[in-house]
């Protein structure tokens, strides 16, 4: 019987799994939950799970089967990813009921959309994207591959952030502004100027400093 392994079982992972229920529930074409995909250290008292993520090159998928990133990390995000595609695993596309996703909206593969998020008109979301509970995307903005917008991160029309960057909760990107890839937004930052890639941008108005070198 075919299933939906969710990689990663902390947090957003335990999240991922109700989700999934609640969309099945919706009427999604989704197999139900099989496991948790999760790496975990043998001695720090956490609960077993299905496997482990290095585990995925073991794996002997069912038809049907369908693999979904739920962490928070947009590199680690991008690195499950890529093992996912090198090892030719079909990966899932989750969009709870209570979302709200514009017709005309598009979504890349292995999208995890939560609860209240929104995605706005012309709006485009690159592969393996998270939007966490009421986070929005407005009208026409761009969101790069394995990007995070944490709870109530907003990220206005016509605005767009790179891949593998992270907007932290609360997080505000004004009309027409671009956040860089593989940056980060702290939480209740306001960006009202161009953020560089690999930068950190807190405050408001947002101040940006490069963090490292490509």
């Amino acid at each position: 019987m075919a299933s939906t392994y969710i990689l990663g079982g902390g947090g957003l992972g335990r999240e991922a799994r109700l989700y999934l229920d609640d969309a099945r529930l919706a009427g999604a074409d989704l197999p139900g939950f099989g496991g948790f995909l999760e790496d975990y250290g043998p001695n720090d008292g956490r609960p077993p799970v299905a496997a482990g993520a290095r585990l995925l090159e073991r794996i002997r998928p069912e038809p049907g089967d369908r693999f979904l990133v739920a962490v928070g990390d947009p590199l680690l995000r991008a690195r499950l990813a890529a093992r996912l595609k090198a090892l030719e695993l079909a990966v899932a596309t989750l969009i709870h009921p209570r979302a709200w996703v514009a017709p005309d909206a598009l979504l890349g593969e292995g999208c995890l959309v939560a609860p209240f998020a929104f995605v706005g008109p012309g709006a485009r979301l690159g592969d393996h994207v998270a939007l966490n509970t009421h986070a929005s995307v407005g009208h026409d903005g761009s969101v790069g591959d394995h990007t995070v917008l944490s709870p109530y991160a907003v990220l206005n029309g016509n605005a767009a952030v790179g891949d593998s960057s992270f907007l932290g909760t609360g997080a505000a990107v004004v009309p027409h502004r671009r956040v860089g890839r593989r940056a980060q937004v702290a939480a209740g930052a306001v960006v009202t100027r161009d953020v560089p890639d690999f930068a950190l941008a807190s405050g408001n108005p947002a101040v940006a400093r490069v963090l490292y070198a490509p």
